[in-house]
């Protein structure tokens, strides 16, 4: 099997892993598409203990119908009770509907920590991500 980590700032290589695909399955924090191919969603760590640079998984949907657009959002929101403020990362398909496929969200912090989300791929066979 072969395997490739790419960045959520990779949005032409996950397009291309999504674009015309289906989601057999979704389990955890991976999609199963209709190819063989496992996408593994993993949130930034931050390694420290104040919690910046950490993310977590908030949204993984299943998606039946053929992929036909995908939208990468990055927003930031705001809690109206602490006014603390936190970043999102979303992948949108088109699919019948545009619908939410995948949401991380997080606190950069200083920026020093990291962000967003990596995708570890697997393929069936020892194909890689070009």
């Amino acid at each position: 099997m072969g395997t490739k980590i790419i960045s959520h700032e990779d949005t032409d290589k996950i397009m291309d892993l999504l674009m015309f695909r289906t989601i057999e399955k979704v389990d955890d924090n991976c999609l199963y598409l209709d190819n063989g191919v496992t996408l593994e969603i993993i949130p930034n760590r931050g390694g420290c203990d104040c919690g910046a640079g950490d993310y977590y998984l908030t949204a993984l949907n299943h998606v039946k119908n053929a992929i036909t657009y995908v939208n990468f959002v990055e927003d930031e929101v705001t809690d109206l009770k602490t006014s603390e403020y936190r970043q999102v990362y979303s992948i949108y398909v088109y699919a019948e509907h545009y619908q939410l496929l995948a949401s991380c969200e997080g606190d950069d912090g200083s920026g020093y920590y990291g962000t967003g989300y990596d995708i570890h791929v697997t393929f069936p066979d020892e194909r890689e991500v070009q």
